[in-house]
This record gives C-alpha cells, structure tokens and sequence, in this order.
C-alpha cells in the first residue's frame, strides 16, 4: 500500500452545485396558510436548507417547521441533497441516472462514491479555458467473488458499492460533472465526497486490518430460540505508518483539525474495504528513531 490519503470533503451548497437531474419534489413545500395532520410531511427549501419534515400533531398551523421542534420533526434532507448530507443512512435515488454538476472553485483532485447503486459512474471535469481535462468512465460490475467458471454462468451479477478517484488533475476554475448509470433501474448514491487530497506518512505496513461493527440486534431468549434484528454497521480500520520526524508536526495539525469530522480516508484505491468514511477514533506517533517515527491511526465510518 503506498500512503494513506484522505479527503476532507467541499461543501456543497446552493452555489456549487450547479445543476442535478433529481427532483426536489418529495413532498409539498410547507406553507404557513396549511394546516397539517399528524404524520404530514413537507419539505422546507430555503437558501442552504433542503429538509423534510414531518408532523408531530394535528392541526399543525402556521409553525415553521425550523424553529418549531414540538410541532415538526427533521426526517432527512430531501432526496437531491441526500447524498451530500454527509450521512451514509440515506441515498439520492433517480430512475435511470443521477447526474450533477458542481463548481468547485477550488483545486480539487478526489471524489469518492458511496453506497452505489448502479452500473457504471462517469467522472468529468471541464476547464474553462483547457475544455476537458479528465473523463473516465468505470464499470461497476465486480468480478471478485468469481473464482470458478460455475459462479462465472450461474451467480448473479455483482456490482461495486463504493467508486473511489484520486488522479484528476489540479484545476481551480474547472467545473466537475457526475453521472450515475443505473439504465431501466433506479440509481443511488449514498454519500458524494469531493475535495483536495492529504497525504499521511511514507506507506502503510503491512498488518492493516478491517473490518465492521454491527449494530444488529442479536438476542437469546429463555427457551434458546435467537431473535435478530438487522440493523446498520460502521466500517473500521487500523493502520500503521512511517513518518519523517519532519513531518509530526504538521501530522498532528492536520489530524487535529479534522477531529470529529467525517472524511473519507483511503488505505488502498483497489480495496474498497481499507475506504473509511467517517471520523479517526485515535492516533499516536511513537519517536522511535532520529529521522522516522511510528504513526498508527484507528478510524471508524458512519453508519
């Protein structure tokens, strides 16, 4: 594995995202002349805010739903802002296609996709003056788990949740163009990252680990009969990493700056498994030697 790579993730307003293909129309916009029942919901799009709401009583009158939390309840973002909520528990969903433009205006050179739903993802990136600099265009369908001609024919086809791009070139005026293929289907996007990417240390060792923390409900009742309950589950990982004693300093603000905030951490583009989205749980740098150190970080996604 080379250096571990995170992306502090761009966010994406009403004055970057140029354009979607999604409708905003997943319910009713709220309107103080309405009187809503219990269980109603409607969505609130102002300047940034992009929510939906839902009804916590009857007769429910002129009570804006933001400054209001005994009337109304925040449901979600509506689905054109949902794969840019930050949040891996909801998806932006469109048939067919998920197509946005956003404009940066700033050097941004990863993107990350999460929680796909979809046959194939284009990533373009258009300069002003150089017109298109970078456009690539991935299959999504995993061959993976097909070790043997019979899975090969018989198992179905198995497509990649998680598309991860680190070489696009650095161009600060150019406009970013992504499109979600998912023909005579629905397609989904669980959470979009774009942003610049930092680098942390020399390479990682060998010994990383992965794996999940499962917040299904697994219990045991008195006659030995188990009842489960699937719930959702977060990623984790461990890595251990050379880092130039000049470099400490700067590692530890860096780190210091993106606590508790979610970012996309990349062990290793090939394996969407070492790809976290979330927040690092704890870090220390041991000073073994005059020139490198020892750096080991634990990181765990969102759910």
């Amino acid at each position: 594995m080379g250096a571990l790579k995170v992306i502090p993730p761009l966010s994406i307003t009403d004055s970057n995202l140029t354009s979607s293909n999604v409708p905003e129309t997943d319910y009713g916009a709220w309107s103080s002349g309405t009187t809503y029942n219990l269980g109603d919901r409607v969505i609130v799009t102002t300047p940034n805010v992009h929510k939906i709401y839902e009804s916590l009583q009857a007769s429910n009158s002129n009570k804006p739903p933001a400054t209001n939390p005994t009337w109304w309840i925040e449901v979600s973002a509506t689905n054109r802002w949902k794969m840019f909520d930050l949040s891996n528990s909801t998806a932006t969903q469109n048939t067919d296609s998920i197509v946005v433009t956003i404009t940066p205006s700033r050097v941004i050179n990863g993107v990350t996709l999460i929680g796909l739903v979809a046959q194939s993802v284009r990533i373009k990136l258009t300069d002003p003056v150089d017109g298109i600099v970078y456009d690539k265009t991935t299959n999504l369908n995993n061959n993976g788990n097909v070790n043997n001609w019979y899975n090969y024919f018989f198992d179905p086809i198995s497509r990649r949740t998680v598309l991860v791009a680190t070489d696009l070139p650095a161009y600060g005026s150019a406009v970013l163009e992504i499109t979600i293929t998912n023909t005579g289907g629905t397609a989904e996007c669980a959470t979009c990252v774009v942003g610049s990417i930092k680098y942390i240390g020399e390479g990682i060792e060998l010994g990383a680990s992965v794996g999940i923390q499962d917040y299904s409900r697994k219990e045991i009742d008195d006659w030995g009969n188990y009842q489960l309950v699937k719930r959702n589950y977060s990623k984790r990982a461990k890595f251990s990493m050379a880092v130039l004693n000049t470099q400490i300093d700067a590692l530890q603000e860096l780190l210091a700056s993106l606590r508790a905030t979610p970012c996309v951490w990349i062990g290793d583009n090939n394996y969407a498994s070492t790809v976290i989205y979330g927040f690092y749980k704890d870090f220390d740098v041991v000073i073994n030697y005059h020139t490198v150190s020892d750096c080991n970080l634990e990181l765990e996604g969102l759910t």
